[in-house]
């Protein structure tokens, strides 16, 4: 009995020995593999810069915005952007805005997206600021200089604009309102932008400094003291 129980015992030893050979073994498989087996990593996507200002005049070709530095991408990076870029500007395959705008328009922001063939997509702001084109005086007959006093210019004005055929020669009315002694704001809001009754609008005709001159001479219109040449487009007009 005595020997039969030894060798149960030492069986036992050499099955528990096994089982803890095979346990570490499969262990240190698993760590190995573990180790040999890359972890994933998620990569954002970013394209640079993020924010650009351009600044244009209408029918001048604007200075064109920086080309982006992109990482993070998978294949082929494409550039679109939203809304629609302002009439006469365009985005190339590098997102770069370029181009010579039609029309004028306050600060907008548009946003630009960047996306990669096979994966990745950033997005950038680029705002973009319009201005009027300057006004072409050329053809107006505008003075080269002030020949006259600001009340002489203003009358030379009222001339040049046709004012008189509604207003009369004295500014006292006709088929317009009487407007002798205007206030200046009143003159530019409805020289420039039109009025009611059927007054176009002169921004688009208008000399430099017409508006003070004008403003100045319907102070004293129909007055002693004030002009009443008709031949406004020479020099020094006689009255």
């Amino acid at each position: 009995m005595t020997i039969f129980a030894s060798n149960i015992l030492r069986v036992t030893l050499i099955h528990s020995l096994l089982l803890f050979s095979i346990i570490g073994a499969t262990q240190a498989q698993a760590a190995s593999s573990s180790s040999l087996t890359p972890k994933s990593t998620v990569v954002t996507a970013i394209i640079s810069p993020t924010l650009q200002t351009l600044t244009g005049t209408v029918k001048k070709t604007i200075a064109s915005s920086q080309p982006y530095s992109s990482a993070g991408f998978v294949g082929t990076v494409t550039f679109s952007v939203s809304p629609a870029l302002p009439t006469g500007l365009t985005i190339d395959s590098k997102g770069v805005v370029s181009g010579t705008p039609a029309l004028a328009q306050a600060t907008k922001s548009y946003t630009v997206t960047a996306t990669g063939a096979t994966s990745g997509k950033a997005q950038a702001t680029v705002n973009i600021t319009i201005a009027a084109a300057p006004i072409d005086t050329s053809s107006l007959n505008c003075p080269s200089a002030p020949f006259l006093t600001a009340v002489g210019e203003g009358r030379r004005a009222y001339m040049r604009l046709n004012c008189y055929s509604c207003h009369g020669d004295k500014g006292k009315g006709g088929m317009g309102p009487n407007i002798s002694g205007a206030e200046s704001g009143d003159v530019q809001e409805a020289v420039t932008s039109g009025a009611e009754g059927g007054m176009p609008a002169f921004k688009n005709y208008l000399c430099p400094n017409d508006i003070s001159n004008l403003s100045a001479y319907l102070k004293v219109i129909g007055s002693t003291t004030a002009p009443t040449f008709k031949q406004w487009w020479l020099q020094n007009p006689t009255q």
